[in-house]
């Protein structure tokens, strides 16, 4: 027999409305940020494109949960990690505000293997030599999509690549 994992029971509803607002609004947000870049031209398009994409995109995703919710019973449930559960889930928002925001000074690189590093740590029982082959791997593939490939400008940071 396995032992349950703690969960709390919530709203639904609730939850919905508030992950819609949630989203509404941090789209909002990136999308008035994302004015200070260059749209471009439809032959060479700007560093504003994208951001303009993925902002619209998640706004559309708000809109369908806000929507959910409106015609949702005002009774179903749902269940939510409590006690470990809870504080991972604590520790990985930490962990993606942490690599958002040192990625300006270390740079896309560096702040991505770091950050895939201590996510792995959190999650997975792998050692420590695979963790870090893994995550430079990933690190890497970002930068060669991104960078390369899409050609969307990222943060250099201390190595300067």
């Amino acid at each position: 027999m396995t032992p349950q994992a703690a969960t709390a029971m919530h709203n639904k509803r609730v939850g919905y409305f508030v992950t819609g607002g949630i989203g509404l609004l941090l789209s909002a947000v990136y999308l008035l940020l994302s004015r200070e870049y260059p749209f471009g031209t439809l032959d060479e398009p700007g560093a504003r494109v994208w951001p303009t994409v993925v902002g619209c995109m998640v706004i559309a995703a708000s809109l369908a949960v806000l929507w959910e919710a409106w015609w949702m019973p005002p009774t179903e449930q749902f269940e939510m990690p409590a006690g470990g559960g809870a504080k991972r889930v604590v520790i990985m928002i930490v962990l993606l505000v942490l690599y958002f925001g040192t990625m300006e000074y270390l740079g896309q690189l560096v702040s991505s293997a770091i950050f895939c590093l201590l996510f792995m740590r959190l999650v997975s029982p792998l050692s420590w030599p695979r963790m870090v082959v893994a995550s430079l791997c990933i690190a890497i593939g970002l930068q060669l999509v991104f960078v390369v490939l899409l050609k969307i400008p990222m943060p250099k940071g201390l190595l300067g690549i």
